[in-house]
């Protein structure tokens, strides 16, 4: 039998509708036959049906366990005032008693927070079993890219620092961070130096995103894909309707775009117009990534691996980005894998290079694809992953001050 590992999330990972989901989802598949996981998930009202149904589907792949804990109705007029808004969101007395009764009841050896909002409850555990955190996205440790320019400078400020003093805190109640890339994690160690960090970057299933030539694509088409709960992806959304559509109508009147995500809000939503769809959620991407001429990523904020620029890379489409989109892919070179642009015009003026050269996007997406086969296959990522846990478990359950 397999050594028992629970995984704490902030919402249903099935579908993946975000690179989180599906990274969590995918390390899940890929060490199932050497651990036993279950999952614990918070669940309000109106999510319950369609939770128990994902529920079942993960356990007949092979879950152990999916535990959908009933959030508070009435939650607490206090919460903790240390808490930043994101962990605050997730602060629930339910969940934190359902986790430390299945901890006891099955006697798990390793509990595997998912993004540092869930992190908050490893204190709950510290004496009972081994905490391992994955810090999805370390932008939040940034001051620049925690900026939010509808608030004031103060409250930007105390928000940030009482960020800062969350991260410290929850970093330091983790028996072992994992870092989506060695930038990120030289911010959480220069954060909490004590705190013992790993670097498992995201991964692509090449089987699922065959590559396809650009001679099958449609014509004068641009796609951006990403789950719009998080708000770096609806900015990039914005741009491309707002900024960059308007430019590349200029220079070609019959492009169009194609906007694919999940909980796109009313901004995003705004933008639909005989130019641009916004489709919404979808069962599968792939369709998308296998018809677009170019894919587009505009990102201006957040840290780690963009995991739709790597699907587009193993689908074929030749892709156009900003700078801080590709930080976390070492090896990567701008002409060779992909162009580069940084404010709107210049990724518009790249963007229409790509729809009006195919040997170009041909010869970007050729390099592109053999470099995911090289760098980010998951069946890697997994074995970094039973090393992590093979290390906490040589661990003691207390971790010494």
């Amino acid at each position: 039998m397999g050594i028992r590992v629970l995984s704490v999330a902030p919402r249903m990972i099935y579908p993946a509708y975000s690179g989180g989901d599906l990274r969590i989802l995918s390390l899940l598949r890929h060490l199932k036959t050497r651990y036993r996981f279950s999952l614990l998930i918070p669940v309000v009202p109106d999510q319950q049906d369609g939770y128990s149904k994902a529920a079942a589907a993960l356990e007949r792949e092979g879950v152990c366990k999916v535990h959908l804990v009933a959030r508070d109705p009435s939650p607490p007029r206090q919460p903790p005032w240390r808490l930043p808004d994101g962990a605050r969101d997730f602060y629930d007395r339910r969940l934190a008693e359902s986790l430390v009764r299945i901890v006891i009841r099955e006697d798990i050896p390793i509990v595997h927070f998912e993004f540092s909002e869930m992190a908050q409850y490893a204190k709950t555990i510290r004496f009972m079993s081994r905490a391992v955190l994955t810090e999805h996205d370390a932008s939040l440790v940034s001051a620049f890219r925690f900026y939010r320019p509808s608030r004031s400078l103060w409250e930007q400020s105390w928000s940030w620092l009482r960020r800062l003093a969350y991260e410290r805190a929850v970093l330091g109640d983790c028996h072992k961070v994992i870092a989506l890339s060695e930038a990120d994690a030289g911010r959480l160690r220069r954060l909490s130096p004590r705190s013992d960090v790993a670097v498992i970057p995201q991964g692509v299933d090449l089987g699922d995103f065959p590559f396809r030539a650009m001679a099958e694509r449609a014509p004068n088409t641009l796609l951006f894909i990403g789950y719009f709960g998080h708000h770096p992806n609806e900015e990039a959304a914005l741009e491309i309707g707002q900024k960059i559509m308007p430019w590349v109508l200029r220079a070609i009147p019959r492009a169009r775009a194609w906007i694919v995500g999940s909980k796109p809000g009313p901004r995003v939503l705004s933008l639909e117009s005989s130019h641009i769809r916004v489709l919404g959620s979808v069962p599968r991407v792939q369709p998308f990534l296998q018809s677009g001429r170019a894919f587009v990523a505009p990102l201006r904020r957040g840290y780690g691996s963009k995991t739709k620029i790597l699907e587009a890379f193993a689908s074929g489409i030749p892709v156009v980005a900003t700078p801080l989109a590709c930080e976390a892919m070492p090896g990567i070179e701008a002409g060779k894998h992909l162009l580069i642009g940084s404010r709107h015009e210049e990724i518009a003026r790249q963007a229409v290079r790509l729809l009006r050269d195919p040997e170009l996007g041909r010869r970007l997406a050729d390099n592109a694809r053999r470099y995911v086969e090289r760098e980010w296959d998951w069946a890697a990522r997994a074995q970094a992953l039973d090393q992590v846990y093979r290390e906490v478990l040589k661990k003691p359950a207390v971790i010494p001050s």
